[in-house]
């Protein structure tokens, strides 16, 4: 059976059967792929997440999906990867959704993703001369909203004057405005926003940042605005409360200048 690689993810899935921490033969093969096509190597930094479906009870789902995360890093030990560049093995239970598909459960919520550290310090201060910034650099914002609403507080409202600063003095700038969340179990997860009490957190904290920068006066035609989810987070794993923070956050992409 052939194997298809995206070598454009960042995090890839490791399926097992129902009830079971064993790697499959297809499973091995998957991780082979991902090691022979240099996706994954010794030396880069990974986080391993177990997940399990909503057969069972939640108690042995939370120690299956560990015991599914164990069996991958045990897997990559054997294959020359060092402990220590693994950085998370967690177990996070299970997945209650797709009930509604049968008592067989969800296939693809049996799982282990394997997902590749971003790098710590990959974004860049904000800075108010934009020329030292480059297309593609990325602006983290430590904007503070409240919790699970798109409303920024009050103390925040300095760092968007900062941000509009930017944009007001450097009128060729053009950038991307990209919300995050945290604590997702899917990488394709988006939030709910209590505000409006409909799904898409991170789209709406973007939105919110770029409403600002236009009532303040920034043309609209130089910012986008997008939510990511839980796409891209930081610490794919969250195992502390400092990393779930960082995890939810705004970012600004330099599209030209």
């Amino acid at each position: 059976m052939s194997v298809f690689i995206n070598a454009n993810a960042r995090s890839y899935h490791v399926l097992f059967n129902t009830g079971s921490y064993q790697l499959t033969d297809q499973g091995k093969r998957y991780i082979d792929s991902l090691v022979y096509n240099d996706i994954i190597h010794p030396g880069l930094k990974l986080d391993l997440v177990g997940y399990a479906d909503y057969v069972g009870d939640s108690m042995g789902n939370l120690l299956l999906s560990q015991n599914r995360a164990n069996a991958i890093r045990d897997y990559l030990v054997g294959m020359n990867f060092k402990k220590e560049d693994i950085e998370a093995v967690q177990g996070k239970g299970e997945i209650p959704s797709g009930k509604e598909e049968g008592s067989d459960g969800v296939p693809f919520n049996r799982r282990v993703d394997i997902s590749i550290r971003l790098p710590r310090h990959r974004t860049k201060p904000l800075v108010a001369d934009a020329s030292k910034l480059k297309v593609n650099d990325i602006i983290r914002l430590n904007i503070l909203f409240k919790e699970s609403s798109h409303q920024y507080l009050v103390k925040s409202i300095p760092l968007l004057d900062s941000f509009y600063l930017l944009m007001k003095n450097n009128p060729g700038l053009r950038v991307s405005i990209e919300g995050h969340i945290c604590c997702g179990s899917h990488l394709n997860d988006e939030g709910m926003d209590m505000d409006t009490r409909k799904m898409g957190l991170s789209f709406n904290r973007a939105k919110a940042v770029y409403d600002y920068l236009v009532k303040r006066g920034i043309d609209a035609a130089r910012m986008s605005y997008k939510g990511m989810g839980f796409a891209h987070p930081l610490y794919p794993a969250e195992e502390t409360q400092e990393q779930r923070d960082l995890n939810k956050r705004v970012e600004v992409r330099i599209i030209s200048k």
